[in-house]
């Protein structure tokens, strides 16, 4: 379901990170979850410093978001 709303979002959005970012965080614990690691490794590696920016802009994503994801890629990382 991930991948289907990700492909209608980027139809919606075109590649606005910003608009991508939580579903693409969704599908990389997703795959984090799966044992999918190089995977999840590519979307957080990719998508961990546009939601880093966005908190630093006062924008409002979620800091659970963040730290949420940011735990989860250090834990891959350690695997």
């Amino acid at each position: 379901y991930l991948l289907r709303a990700l492909a209608s979002q980027t139809q919606l959005y075109g590649n606005d990170k910003k608009r991508l970012l939580k579903t693409n965080l969704a599908l990389a614990d997703l795959y984090n979850s799966q044992a999918k690691y190089n995977k999840a490794e590519e979307i957080y590696s990719e998508n961990l410093p546009s939601l880093r920016d966005e908190i630093q802009q006062g924008n409002k994503v979620l800091l659970s978001d963040y730290f949420s994801s940011f735990n989860n890629y250090a834990l891959l990382l350690r695997a």
